[in-house]
This record gives C-alpha cells, structure tokens and sequence, in this order.
C-alpha cells in the first residue's frame, strides 16, 4: 500500500461525473435526445463539474513522495487544477496529540497534505 497520492480535480474526472448526471437527466425525459444535444449537454455539465469540484485523488498511491511530484508534473499537460501531494497519516488535534478511535482505541489515519522537510 503506498503512503502518497495527488489530490485534485482533472478534466477527466469532472467528465465522469458529469456523464452519469446527465445520463440521469436523459432517462428521465420524456423526449428523445439527439447525439448532438447529448454531447452538448455533456460538455456543459463538465464545465460545471470541473468548477465546483471538490479535489479527488486522481493518481494511484505511491510509495514515495518524488513519485507523487512526478505525476503531478505530468498532470500540467491535462486541464487539472488544485493539485497537491497528499500522504497517509495519523490524524492529529490542534496540540498535535494522536487521535484514536474511541470505540477500539486505534489510531485514526487520513489524507492529509504533505509537508515536505527540509533540513
């Protein structure tokens, strides 16, 4: 299992989203769609899509942190914004003290943005 990924929101995502909306929106019609209404459709939901999205991991997780930064780098060429190296980690409270589940007592991990340090 890696520890890091790259969050954010790519065009391809957003198309994603947007072909299941607009499938939805399509089966509940009660009128026929031309293929030229669809993709038109389609590409105004994924501009809407692409606008109020929340990041999304969009890469697979690796095992280091320059790997991330790679994709992340190849990722520039794709419309994407909001891009940033994640990794897997022990959630922590404002004093900076572990958190564990209060049911089973064990540490509760998340994504959280890396810090990269420097010494």
């Amino acid at each position: 299992m890696g520890a890091f990924a790259v969050f954010g929101v790519t065009h391809e995502l957003a198309r994603e989203k947007a072909e299941k909306l607009v499938d939805k929106r399509r089966a509940s019609s009660k009128t026929p769609w031309t293929a030229d209404f669809y993709l038109v459709e389609l590409a105004k939901e994924t501009q809407a899509q692409f606008e109020k999205m929340k990041p999304l991991r969009c890469s697979p997780e690796y095992d280091a942190p320059q790997f991330a930064n790679e994709w992340k780098e190849l990722a520039k060429n794709v419309k994407a914004r909001d891009l940033q190296v994640r990794c897997w980690d022990v959630e922590r409270d404002e004093t900076g003290a572990e958190i564990r589940n209060p049911k089973n007592g064990r540490l509760k991990y998340r994504w959280q943005p890396y810090r990269e340090q420097r010494s």
